[in-house]
């Protein structure tokens, strides 16, 4: 399972999840609220339901611009937009979205398989390995070389 690189990425990752779940709720109050002003035939319902989806295309916008940050650690493509590039075969779809199903994962799990690579990740930050390269020639502390 893989790890993200900084505190930042793992940041970046939960906000735009978040706004994805946040954008997609006011799309669809949006259309509640609209369909019900029609229904009922009274103009404020309607136009509490157009604010409502100006609302969502702002949370969207917004969404689009953090989330174009936020990278798989494996193959650098942005999990939480839609790309051209070809799905994995292990890519799943959550109510028709794989953007909702990775999402889901990061905001309830703590974790996420990219639909791109199908690699796991752990909102986790990794490990750095101690010391540079005197750990990789068997440990000089002790030895008095510096």
């Amino acid at each position: 399972m893989h790890r993200l690189p900084s505190r930042s990425s793992v940041f970046r990752f939960r906000l735009a999840s978040l706004l994805v779940f946040i954008a997609a709720g006011l799309f669809l109050a949006a259309l509640g609220e609209i369909g019900a002003g029609l229904f009922h035939d009274t103009r404020s319902e309607v136009l509490t339901g157009l604010c409502l989806l100006g609302g969502a295309f702002v949370t969207f916008l917004i969404h689009v611009v953090v989330a174009s940050r936020a990278r798989c650690p494996l193959c650098t493509i942005p999990p939480l937009l839609k790309k051209g590039c070809q799905k994995s075969r292990k890519a799943k779809r959550f109510f028709g979205s794989y953007r909702l199903r990775v999402a889901g994962g990061i905001l309830f799990r703590g974790a996420f398989q990219c639909p791109y690579c199908g690699e796991p990740t752990k909102l986790m930050v990794r490990e750095k390995p101690l010391g540079g390269i005197d750990s990789q020639l068997g440990g000089t502390e002790g030895s008095g070389l510096r």
